[in-house]
């Protein structure tokens, strides 16, 4: 699939240069230098965006990875977050249920009825999604999951 989506990108650029000559953009070797610079403007493109995805990655581990949590998708379950890595195309994470008393609720209360407990399973946000985080929160874009971080008082109560 890769291989094709290569190829059609490959005849797409051929043919936009093609057209560009025609039109006075001049001869094949301004075509080939033309070609050059712009994919070498596409590799340090995806360059910049792999650097930017490694440090998101990074700072998602730092305020997420195994903290406890509640986890909020169409229900909600106290969860522990661990793996938090960079796949091929992706930011994932593992999640485990930690078993609560009252929790889960929701579509997750039924889901954990039929599956051995605790839940794991894994998550992942696409790199152009509109995914966010903050200290507290990480949050996927429509209609995904949120996790919000459990914080604890240093005082007793």
């Amino acid at each position: 699939m890769l291989a094709y989506k290569a190829k059609q990108f490959d005849d797409e650029l051929y043919a936009a240069l093609d057209l560009a000559a025609q039109h006075g953009a001049g001869k094949f070797e301004k075509r080939v230098l033309v070609m050059k610079a712009y994919l070498t403007r596409i590799l340090r493109g995806l360059k910049m965006s792999s650097s930017k995805n490694e440090k998101t990655v990074e700072q998602l581990r730092s305020l997420f990875e195994g903290r406890e949590a509640i986890y909020v998708e169409k229900g909600a379950l106290r969860a522990r977050v661990r793996n938090i890595r960079l796949g091929h195309d992706r930011i994932m994470a593992d999640v485990e249920e930690i078993p609560t008393a009252g929790l889960p609720v929701g579509a997750l209360y039924a889901i954990q009825r039929r599956e051995p407990s605790p839940l794991r399973w894994t998550i992942g946000i696409g790199f152009i999604s509109n995914s966010t985080f903050s200290d507290y929160k990480w949050k996927s874009g429509y209609p995904g999951w949120s996790i919000f971080l459990i914080r604890r008082s240093s005082k007793a109560l």
